[in-house]
């Protein structure tokens, strides 16, 4: 397992709400290659992102696996809180301190 970053990394949106407590996320149909693209993600590796970023309800989060448009995540990481998000929530990654 290895943290993996990108410079890269094209922001996207959930496609449908995300549930407090729900390890799954699925984002904008054909946007998941670019959200991890330039990292060399694998599945078991950690790529960070943030929802709702720069909002009240900032959450961040460590993607663990993709496939596809869906993908794995370890919520309420670097301090946030596992808290529910809407549709349409933009996801971006970002350089957190990890926990």
């Amino acid at each position: 397992m290895a943290r993996v970053y990108s410079s890269t990394s094209v922001s996207t949106t959930l496609q449908g709400a995300l549930g407090a407590g729900v390890t799954t996320m699925v984002v904008a149909s054909g946007t998941g290659s670019a959200l991890v693209q330039g990292s060399g993600f694998v599945n078991g590796d950690i790529f960070t992102i943030a929802i709702d970023p720069d909002t009240q309800t900032e959450e961040i989060c460590y993607v663990t696996a993709r496939s596809g448009d869906t993908f794995t995540i370890t919520r309420a990481r670097g301090g946030s809180s596992d808290v529910a998000h809407a549709n349409g929530a933009t996801v971006k990654h970002v350089l957190a301190s990890p926990d």
